[in-house]
C-alpha cells in the first residue's frame, strides 16, 4: 500500500495541493493537466478530460 494513499483516503490533500498549482496570477498547471492528474489518481475516474493541443484558439482567419 501506498503511504500517500493510506494517509490522503478520501483525496482532499491531493485536491487542495492541485487547486493551489492550477489557480492565481501564475498558475503552474492547466485546468487539463490538473483534471488528468485527478482522473489518473482515481479521484474522478469517470471524468473525461479534453485533449489541448497546439494552443489552437480556433481562429481562422488570415488577418
Amino acid at each position: 500500500m501506498d503511504i500517500n494513499s493510506a494517509i490522503d483516503v478520501d483525496h482532499q490533500q491531493l485536491i487542495s495541493n492541485i487547486t493551489k498549482l492550477s489557480t492565481g496570477q501564475s498558475p503552474a498547471l492547466t485546468p487539463q493537466q490538473a483534471q488528468t492528474i485527478l482522473k489518473q489518481a482515481g479521484v474522478f475516474p469517470d471524468l473525461k478530460v479534453s485533449a489541448v493541443e497546439g494552443g489552437d484558439d480556433n481562429d481562422n482567419s488570415t488577418n
